[in-house]
């Protein structure tokens, strides 16, 4: 009698191993172009299933995706060259400038001290405002040439907006008044401290004119003393 298979055969063909091997890697890579989708759709607003339709289409044509990935990330660069070129400020040089500035005023502070008795309060409290104004000029200055007002908001100014219930292009168009709004308080700001820095650099300069003044008043002073002593010894002889 002959023996009775037993079990059943699970081999494949060589050619439908490879071919589910293959199956198996593509959307092993594929996956993280679908989750790195969803979460940008996401994070711009859109719903559930809108962005886990992209997100698949995403995952499903991901050497395309990741072609314009690539791209996208070029032209990002491409731009940031652009812009450094187009004449952005450094930061490290306005840093230089700004504290040559706080010590030119510490020089000043320091010999109109050594000039005569000493400053009174209210002189040292105006030069220590202006190195206070500069400072702070200077760092809403900075702040206002690297802000656009036009560019795309950010996700933490549409947070409020995504938990009022706004979705989708209404979220965006939202976010845009807030980033707006943001830039004009930005620049607003950064007009007030001008106008303060001006006020205190004039203060400066007219507690200099009031030392100055004094010792020219001081040193007529003495010469008139000392002219009265020649006359007089003149007079006795």
């Amino acid at each position: 009698m002959e023996a009775r298979k037993a079990g059943i055969s699970v081999a494949l063909p060589q050619f439908a191993m490879l071919l589910s091997e293959l199956f198996i890697i593509y959307f092993a890579a594929a996956a993280p172009f679908g989750v790195s989708r969803y979460l940008s759709e996401h994070a711009r607003g859109a719903r559930a299933r809108p962005a886990l339709r992209k997100a698949a289409l995403a995952a499903l044509a991901w050497p395309l995706t990741s072609l314009q990935t690539l791209r996208g990330r070029a032209a990002s660069r491409v731009q940031a060259t652009a812009e450094d070129e187009s004449g952005a400020p450094d930061s490290r040089a306005v840093e230089q400038a700004t504290r040559a500035a706080v010590n030119a005023l510490r020089e000043v502070e320091d010999l109109l001290a050594c000039a005569g008795e000493g400053l009174s309060p209210e002189s040292r409290h105006a030069l220590f405002n202006a190195r206070g104004c500069v400072e702070r000029y200077s760092g809403l200055a900075l702040a206002c040439a690297w802000t656009d007002a036009g560019a795309v908001p950010a996700p933490r100014e549409m947070e409020l907006c995504r938990i009022a219930g706004r979705a989708g292009d209404d979220l965006l168009v939202a976010g845009r008044c807030v980033h707006r709004r943001n830039a004009a308080r930005l620049f607003a700001h950064r007009e007030r401290a001008r106008a303060e820095l001006v006020r205190a650099l004039a203060d400066a300069r007219a507690v200099a004119d009031d030392r100055y003044a004094a010792r020219q008043t001081s040193g007529c002073a003495a010469r008139s003393r000392g002219a009265n002593r020649v006359e007089s010894r003149h007079a006795a002889r």
